[in-house]
């Protein structure tokens, strides 16, 4: 079996300098015989034709992307005729035989460039996704109270990174490495620095309890 998957636009091998997610989803799903290779956000009507007869299933995550590009000018009648485009060719794509995953990351886009389109887009594919795959429990409800997709939302636990982030420093040579004494308690904030995450607030919070203490 073989498919498309969406993700970064930088491929799905290790090296990509993508969120190694993919790579990893890539490999597990390589050892049951099913291959992805990475789909194409601009999601046109030629592109699925032509691709019908050797790919059976789109699995798209980052809905946003369909219709707004990183770094562009704001140009909401542009974005939603992206959205429409996208719309009617999803219908088309599954008269072509293509099955259709959503893996919901997250309930809204990290920054909502478009928030008039975030929504009607989320339940526009769970009413046609044949399967809708949340990493928890309580994503899964609340996907499902949302946007009250017709077949139940699928719980598949998130992987691990143990392979690509290997943990072979021990905690008294990451201080010393890093210049901390041992009996220091320390605040960790990982990830990208990214304005939704509110690193502000979390740096006052951090402060007030130091205070407090």
């Amino acid at each position: 079996m073989r498919g498309f998957f969406f993700w970064e636009g930088k491929g799905l091998a290790r090296d990509s300098g993508a969120n190694p997610y993919a790579a990893l989803l890539a490999e597990a799903l390589g050892r049951q015989d099913v291959t992805i290779d990475e789909g194409d956000y601009a999601f046109s009507r030629e592109w699925l034709e032509a691709s019908s007869g050797s790919h059976s299933f789109l699995h798209i995550n980052w809905l946003d992307r369909v219709y707004h590009r990183a770094g562009e000018a704001h140009d909401l009648e542009r974005a939603a005729e992206r959205y429409a485009d996208f719309v009617e060719n999803i219908v088309m794509a599954r008269r072509l035989g293509y099955r259709l995953v959503w893996t919901v990351h997250n309930l809204l886009p990290h920054e909502r460039v478009y928030p008039q389109l975030d929504r009607l887009i989320n339940a526009q594919v769970a009413r046609e996704a044949d399967h809708v795959v949340a990493h928890c429990r309580f994503a899964a409800d609340r996907i499902e109270e949302l946007y009250d997709p017709p077949r139940p939302v699928q719980v598949i636990p998130h992987g691990n990174y143990r392979e690509v982030f290997p943990n072979d420093v021990s905690r008294a040579d990451a201080r010393r490495e890093l210049g901390i004494d041992q009996d220091r308690f320390v605040y960790l904030f990982i990830g990208n620095a990214r304005g939704y995450k509110g690193g502000e607030g979390l740096i006052d919070a951090f402060r007030a309890a130091e205070v407090g203490d």
